[in-house]
């Protein structure tokens, strides 16, 4: 199963991803792709707004077992917004799949630093 934490208020969001959905035989595993494709979007998105200081930091842990992506958006509406569509979509995904992917919305207040 894929395990995603997701932690976002004004000025960040966190994305903890990880695990794998067995939907499928490797290569034909659309559930796992899906996520995939969510999560390299994710990340090559927080660096490009990065690039451009839309948001003053962003860091993504791509080798580490879960993945780690974590966005300051610096309270703009527009980064808030899309970091916004990235939870929805997983959300969708662990709605249509739940026996393959669960996500988890950590409070703000939450002390969990890591899922795993």
């Amino acid at each position: 199963m894929i395990s995603i934490a997701m932690r976002q208020n004004e000025r960040s969001a966190q994305f903890i991803i990880g695990g794998h959905a067995e939907y499928a035989e490797k290569g034909k595993d659309i559930v796992c792709a899906g996520v995939s494709v969510l999560v390299n979007a994710l990340a090559n998105i927080a660096r490009e707004l990065g690039e451009k200081k839309v948001i003053p930091l962003w860091m993504v842990w791509p080798d580490a077992d879960p993945f780690h992506i974590y966005v300051e958006t610096g309270g703009n509406p527009a980064v808030n917004a899309v970091m916004d569509t990235f939870v929805t979509e997983f959300c969708q995904i662990a709605d249509q799949y739940p026996d393959h992917v669960q996500v988890q919305i950590l409070n703000e207040r939450s002390d969990d630093n890591d899922v795993g």
